[in-house]
């Protein structure tokens, strides 16, 4: 089922208001790790992430469209279902940051940045294009020279 998208004049009403959120719209979420520090560069941090992904996903909140972690941060495209940004982001920062505490063996230890960026799709954009943007970060970043060899991203096309 393809997401709504914003309306033009409705997000720029609404910017004037502060961050907006709506149901069934698609939105692309970036989240960075404290001090952009290379946290989820293994396996099983990456993993972890995308767990949380999945997670919100479960529980109807989110629907995942495309995603990519990278060592230092991830973009999430997805269609907010239920709630809003900030609760959705809260819950996901949340639960990834105590699980990556426990497989550490730490307590407390800060792992996301405080703030995150969101972009609602406009009717004027792909969404398909967005996501093959966002799954090839690693490539524009220098990490791989073809995607197959980057194993923490997905897409729901495929």
């Amino acid at each position: 089922m393809p997401a709504k998208t914003m309306p033009e004049r409705a997000h720029a009403v609404n910017l004037r208001k502060g961050r907006v959120a709506i149901a069934d719209c698609a939105y692309v979420i970036t989240a960075v790790c404290h001090q952009r520090q290379a946290l989820l560069s293994g396996l099983y941090e990456a993993r972890c992430v995308v767990n949380g992904f999945r997670s919100c996903d479960d529980m109807g909140l989110s629907q995942t469209l495309a995603f990519v972690v990278m060592p230092d941060h991830f973009h999430w495209l997805l269609i907010l279902k239920e709630g809003g940004l900030d609760s959705l982001l809260r819950r996901l920062k949340s639960t990834t940051a105590i699980e990556l505490n426990k497989m550490n063996q730490q307590t407390g230890r800060q792992i996301w940045q405080k703030a995150y960026y969101d972009h609602a799709i406009r009717a004027d954009e792909d969404v398909k294009a967005v996501a093959r943007y966002i799954v090839a970060n690693p490539i524009r970043a220098g990490l791989v020279k073809n995607l197959s060899n980057f194993s923490f991203w997905d897409v729901c096309w495929l």
